[in-house]
């Protein structure tokens, strides 16, 4: 899964720390043995969670991101700003392959 979304934000490659913290949630929540796709449990605890947010900044404040450099805050929030925009389409379209929620039948 990680790949895939890293391949639909090649330019910002997504973090794999936003899904380890979205599979955390996903087997901390008791309502989620509803449901048998991790995928879409995941896709959804990163949505509503708002884990992209949350993460971005973290990750645009990372010192390899800079080069040896102390970027501002500005520079930061700028940045952080890329990887949350492309970071959330990367989820939407991934959301895209279920119009509704799967469940067990």
């Amino acid at each position: 899964m990680l790949s895939e979304l890293r391949g639909l934000s090649p330019n910002y490659p997504f973090s794999g720390k936003v899904l380890v913290h979205a599979q955390q949630l996903v087997h901390s929540d008791p309502k989620s043995n509803r449901n048998w796709n991790l995928a879409w449990l995941c896709l959804v605890k990163i949505t509503n969670g708002d884990l992209i947010a949350r993460f971005a900044l973290s990750e645009a404040s990372r010192p390899e991101m800079w080069g040896g450099r102390q970027p501002t805050d500005e520079e930061k929030q700028k940045l952080a700003a890329c990887f949350q925009s492309k970071w959330e389409m990367a989820v939407k379209q991934m959301l895209r392959h279920w119009q509704v929620t799967p469940t067990w039948y």
